[in-house]
């Protein structure tokens, strides 16, 4: 699953809309829910319902769900801000307890993408009750260099992570149009920035 697990479809009820992120880079075209609102809530919930019949009907039962916060997700209410360290997090445990219903053995991976510090502190948080052990993995990385926060705070329980790099548009334009990027000093750099948490990477390519 990308984005944040609030996109709705455009023609949903303009009254389920989320506050509106001020980050740019976090995406932001009108169409995400805020799932404070109850019946924006049960919405959303269907759409995850429906998308596991449809797994089911066509046979296919996923290994892991990959989780996004952010491009494009979110909702700054006073009632899911932080969103990647509060809303987020309370909209996917009710979509892990669904994903885990269609497919017992999968795991789950939350990306912190585009996190702020807030964000940081609201998922290290709930990562230290015991309630968090859904979470069976986070993937960390950034624009940028490696995030700062999860190299000066520890994990607050043992939980593997991995990183994002991506390879399809790095300083390039039109993004793919150069086919895989070969980055060696780029990636160099922030695997030793990140080697201290990180057990492995994901490239991204679109």
């Amino acid at each position: 699953a990308g984005g944040g697990g609030n996109q709705v479809p455009g023609d949903s009820p303009g009254e389920f809309r989320a506050v509106p992120e001020t980050d740019w880079a976090r995406g932001n075209l009108g169409f995400n829910a805020c799932p404070a609102k109850p019946r924006a809530l049960d919405y959303m919930l269907g759409l995850r319902r429906q998308a596991l019949a449809d797994f089911a009907k066509d046979g296919v039962s996923p290994g892991y769900y990959l989780h996004w916060p952010f491009d494009e997700g979110g909702c700054e209410c006073d009632a899911c801000r932080p969103w990647g360290g509060k809303g987020f997090i309370s909209l996917y445990q009710k979509y892990s307890r669904m994903n885990k219903a269609h497919s017992p053995k999968a795991k789950t991976v939350l990306s912190t993408w585009t996190y702020h510090d807030d964000d940081y502190d609201g998922l290290w948080n709930y990562l230290a009750k015991p309630g968090s052990q859904w979470i069976d993995a986070l993937m960390i990385d950034s624009h940028g260099d490696f995030p700062k926060y999860p190299l000066a705070h520890k994990l607050p329980r043992d939980i593997p992570v991995v990183t994002f790099p991506e390879i399809s548009m790095w300083g390039r334009y039109p993004w793919g149009g150069y086919g895989a990027i070969a980055m060696p000093s780029r990636f160099e750099r922030l695997f030793r920035q990140a080697e201290g948490i990180a057990g492995g990477f994901q490239f991204y390519s679109e």
